[in-house]
């Protein structure tokens, strides 16, 4: 019932926007951008709903236990549930039907997992390796649908060469396949209208190019991965065509399908930033990137954050211009209300000193007196205010600059270290070492190592910002509930849940994000530290908010 209102009151706007005259284009725009927002804003909910589909399909594994076979069909609706919102989900399945697979031997079921383990090594940029699986797949075994698959990876993989080389070698093969793919296909499927659209692109014919996108659109609802893909390509004809005004429409509507679709490995709203940029409009530009920053970084893909990493620079880079002239103006607008408090303090001595000599009007003097202190005290009391406000804003931008830099460090150290696992895995794919670098992909020894970094990063510029947390905190705490760090501890999980809060994270889902615990052990430990309150538990977290030790850096 709340979904069916939400969506029966969401889309008005989007209609509305949709269908308004092409000679409001302008308007337009600006209307599909506030559905867009408010569609942002509205993340959680989206992302609720795939979850929730995606537990409701994990029940069904307890149902019939005993068949492999069912289990091997759940993993893959798991499989296609997973597409584009979880990349080590999706691998996480795949392994437990290849499992599954060789376990009883069939054949089928193992070239089909194959099948899907190439399609997600060429979806993030693992060429290479997904072409090395299809090689090696012996084609007596695939049924029609099966066939179909292959060709279609095959299609990505030196489609994807293409556009990023520009080599004849890798057009010629990805016509090679699409030749021998097309018989396969229903002449009304959106794959087969798909490749018409191509081919008709490629040749610059871009009013058949529309007509059939125009098609595979209508067969398309918004929120689906087709709707999202569709609209997204219709965008690339109108850049094609120079018409920068409908390539940012079909770019919304791309993009808001992404987010009720709950898809994380998208493009849509990192292209629209880069557009919006060009338009000079920085801080919304830089919410979109860190929107898609934020996908990314959930979705998991090495090529996606490869292809926000320049866009995400170039972006947060202006946006850090923008604010410290905003900065600027603050100081000056501060330095002109100073002078100007100087001057009337001066002319309030001036009249002091004028009413001591009028002794013959001292009862008026008197009350013009009064009145006089009454004005200095508000003055004196706005310029408290105006100090405090300052005092705030500095510590509030120190913590800013604080948070950024380490943020950007953290990223360049991230993309050396992508940098180098690359020359390591292209040094071994060289030498033909699959079955050590394999070895080398399922440890997890990288990841906890990239989370202990993070922890001791997070740890040690929290603590320079707020030295005196730790004691503030056990303050707060009863005696024989206070925390004590172990030896060559900086901050344990509990001060960092603490750190997390005093910074204005209060939410146990972001929290567990952030940490990489899950949401029950975040409440957990959030009930254990309130119990152990010397005062009122429910007020343990505002205290820990208000906790304000600051130190400016030298």
């Amino acid at each position: 019932m709340i979904l069916h209102v939400m969506q029966k009151w969401w889309f008005i706007p989007l209609i509305i926007a949709f269908f308004l005259p092409q000679d409001a284009t302008g308007n337009e725009i600006d209307s599909l951008l506030s559905v867009l927002e408010e569609t942002m804003h509205k993340r959680d909910f989206y992302v609720n709903l795939k979850e929730n589909k995606i537990r409701n399909i994990k029940n069904l594994l307890d149902e019939n236990t005993d068949s492999v076979a069912y289990k091997y069909s759940i993993n893959n609706r798991l499989i296609e549930e997973y597409s584009a919102y979880s990349f080590d989900s999706i691998f996480s399945y795949i392994n437990r039907n290849q499992e599954i697979a060789n376990l009883i031997g069939n054949p089928v079921y193992i070239t089909a997992c194959n099948l899907h383990l190439a399609s997600l090594l060429a979806s993030s940029g693992r060429y290479k390796e997904a072409e090395d699986i299809l090689n090696k797949m012996d084609r007596s075994l695939f049924d029609k649908d099966l066939l179909t698959r292959f060709y279609q990876v095959f299609i990505k993989i030196y489609s994807d060469l293409d556009y990023f080389s520009f080599r004849s070698e890798y057009r010629e093969k990805y016509l090679a396949f699409t030749d021998s793919l097309l018989p396969l296909l229903d002449e009304n499927s959106d794959d087969y209208l798909y490749i018409m659209e191509w081919d008709y692109r490629s040749k610059g014919l871009w009013e058949d190019c529309k007509r059939i996108n125009s098609q595979r659109l209508a067969m398309a609802d918004m929120g689906t991965e087709a709707y999202s893909y569709i609209t997204f390509q219709r965008g690339l004809i109108y850049e094609f065509e120079g018409n920068r005004d409908m390539l940012m429409k079909y770019l919304i509507l791309s993009a808001i399908s992404d987010i009720q679709g709950a898809r994380k490995d998208n493009a849509s709203l990192t292209k629209l930033a880069l557009l919006i940029y060009e338009d000079n409009q920085i801080e919304r530009a830089y919410e979109y990137i860190k929107f898609s920053f934020e996908d990314a970084i959930f979705y998991n893909s090495k090529l996606r954050f490869m292809e926000i990493a320049n866009v995400f620079s170039v972006i947060t880079e202006a946006y850090e211009i923008k604010s410290d002239k905003q900065r600027q103006r603050l100081k000056k607008l501060l330095i002109i209300i100073s002078v100007l408090s100087v001057v009337l303090l001066f002319a309030i001595f001036f009249l002091y000193r004028q009413m001591n000599k009028l002794r013959s009007v001292r009862n008026d003097l008197r009350i013009l007196n009064d009145e006089l202190k009454q004005v200095n005290y508000k003055i004196n009391s706005k310029k408290q205010q105006l100090e405090v406000l300052y005092e705030k804003l500095s510590e509030s931008n120190i913590v800013k600059e604080i948070y950024i830099g380490n943020f950007m460090k953290i990223c360049s150290d991230f993309i050396d270290k992508l940098d180098q696992y690359r020359s390591m895995v292209k040094k071994m794919v060289l030498e033909k070492h699959y079955e050590e670098l394999f070895e080398i992909t399922k440890t997890k020894d990288l990841i906890d190592n990239e989370i202990s970094e993070f922890y001791k990063t997070f740890d040690s510029t929290f603590l320079n910002i707020y030295p005196d947390f730790c004691e503030k905190v056990n303050q707060l705490l009863e005696n024989d509930g206070q925390i004590e760090l172990k030896k060559g501890e900086i901050l344990n999980t509990e001060l960092r849940i603490l750190a997390l809060i005093r910074l204005g994270i209060k939410d146990s889902a972001k929290i567990a994000h952030l940490l990489r615990y899950s949401v029950n052990t975040i409440y957990n430990y959030r009930v254990k530290l309130k119990n152990r309150a010397k005062g009122s538990r429910e007020n343990f977290e505002v205290e820990i908010s208000g906790i304000g030790t600051f130190e400016k850096l030298q």
